[in-house]
């Protein structure tokens, strides 16, 4: 048994070696993640210029209908427009653009890393014509995955914790939500791999992750957990942003915020490579088994 164990995290070893090898060797597999972790600064950048001209003639009127100060109330939204209110926004309105970013730009862009991974694992050079094409080919079967990831993910998150008032009991709902999410992402893992690289629908891209994680359930927990411990960090500091305002200044809203960008585009480029070059060791051992 210790053994085995031994043996697995051997196997994570070597994955992430692997994967720090290829990323030297290949840093346009980074540019997918690059890309999306620009789009979230964007986001953010524009959030916190909101209330300011020019382009308060076009984002403060759907910040002033859309959002209520203070939140759950049914006041309207012109707080958020005025300082430092405004900064309370921010993770709220960042949040939003990650999620209309992940299911459109997101979803191509991490398929087409999925594909590059693989160009990378065979000697080749990654390119980005074929890859992208077949990204976007691919793009609905792709969506469809990542909203069943979603909002797993989010009914666990930020649902779960709902279900109960007491202060002690939500606490331990949150807790065991954010595990929930970890299993989620683990057995997850390799759907995208899984529709890119062997052409799976929604359903049998399921199947396979399922599978996969379930045969390599320690390396793959390991593989997930360790980077995404990181993001997870962040989401509870985000929590204490009104805390850390009042401490310090409002303007650290943009200091934690963009350093969560910058981890989350590091962590992701981490977990997706190497998560990808397990898919492949196991689909080379099992041709080899066969």
């Amino acid at each position: 048994m210790l053994q085995s164990v031994k043996e697995k995290f051997s196997i994570v070893g070597s994955i992430w070696a692997m994967t720090f090898r290829m990323l030297r060797r290949y840093p346009v597999i980074i540019i997918p993640f690059l890309i999306i972790a620009s789009l979230d600064a964007i986001v953010l950048i524009l959030g916190y210029l909101a209330p300011r001209p020019p382009l308060s003639s076009i984002l403060a009127p759907p910040i002033r209908a859309l959002f209520n100060y203070p939140f759950g109330s049914t006041a309207g939204g012109e707080a958020f427009l005025h300082y430092p209110v405004n900064f309370l926004l921010l993770p709220r309105l960042l949040y939003i653009g990650q999620v209309v970013i992940g299911a459109t730009v997101g979803v191509v862009m991490t398929a087409v890393a999925v594909r590059m991974v693989s160009q990378a694992n065979e000697g080749v050079s990654p390119s980005w014509g074929i890859n992208l094409r077949d990204a976007i080919f691919r793009y609905f079967t792709l969506l469809i995955f990542w909203v069943i990831v979603f909002l797993l993910g989010a009914v666990a998150s930020r649902e779960l914790p709902k279900l109960v008032s007491t202060p002690l009991l939500k606490q331990l709902l949150y807790y065991l939500s954010l595990g929930i999410v970890i299993l989620v992402e683990t057995f997850f893992a390799y759907g995208v791999a899984a529709i890119m690289l062997e052409n799976q629908r929604t359903w049998r891209a399921i199947v396979r992750t399922f599978s996969i994680a379930k045969s390599t359930f320690l390396p793959t927990l390991i593989l997930v957990f360790s980077p995404l411990i990181f993001q997870i960090f962040f989401a509870l500091i985000q929590g204490k942003i009104p805390q850390l305002m009042m401490k310090f200044f409002p303007e650290i809203t943009l200091f934690v915020l963009g350093l969560s960008i910058l981890v989350t585009f590091i962590t992701d480029c981490i977990l997706r490579t190497s998560t990808v070059i397990l898919f492949l060791v196991k689909r080379d051992t099992e041709k080899a088994t066969d």
